[in-house]
């Protein structure tokens, strides 16, 4: 763990790390683990997830990859869209190694109807400094509160029929109407800015 009383030395190694993990040989190797264990290179007959790129990997089959020889997740800072559309997927979506690409194709019938104009650009937008603090905590608290109700929900602890009005209006003891109105300012600020 970096703290202000790491070395300079380890934070030049994070930050070493982090640049290689940024680039597509890094991504591959965090990713997927060493080439010919988790992915191999493409052959001539294999085609990209999506078939206007080049394929640049072919994962193995899970079966066949030895477990622990890879971050997985943990090493997702520069999964684009371009890099997960350069695997190589089989052509074949009913069998089970094309899933990948049966839901790609199934994604892109949905496009042409997504309404892009309704879609809340999170990344894009900041809190006000000055309440930071009280917007983290009221999504920590917000967050604990939906994860516990949707267990008890799940598990019948909580009964949908009788117990969901209580539920939601519980919502607002921990605090979703400031969650929201700090949101909507934020959210007014980079309308404006636009």
């Amino acid at each position: 763990m970096l703290t202000n009383k790491s070395s300079s030395e380890a934070r030049v190694a994070a930050i070493t790390m982090l640049d290689y993990i940024y680039t597509d040989e890094g991504q591959l190797n965090t990713w997927g683990g060493p080439e010919g264990i988790g992915w191999v290179k493409p052959g001539a007959g294999d085609v990209a997830l999506d078939p206007s790129v080049t394929a640049m990997y072919k994962p193995k089959p899970l079966a066949e990859v030895p477990k622990n020889n890879q971050w997985g997740s943990l090493a997702q800072y520069n999964n684009t869209l371009a890099f997960r559309n350069a695997q190589a997927v089989p052509q074949d979506i009913y069998d089970e190694t094309g899933l990948e690409r049966r839901l790609f194709q199934a994604t892109k019938l949905y496009e042409p109807k997504a309404d892009k104009s309704k879609v809340y650009p999170d990344a894009q937008i900041w809190g006000d400094p000055s309440v930071a603090t009280e917007l983290a905590t009221l999504k920590t608290n917000l967050d604990s509160y939906v994860n516990q109700g949707e267990l008890a929900f799940i598990t019948g602890s909580k009964n949908i029929d009788t117990d969901w009005d209580t539920w939601v209006s519980g919502l607002d003891g921990v605090g979703m109407k400031r969650y929201l109105e700090l949101s909507q300012q934020a959210y007014d600020r980079y309308k404006a800015a636009k």
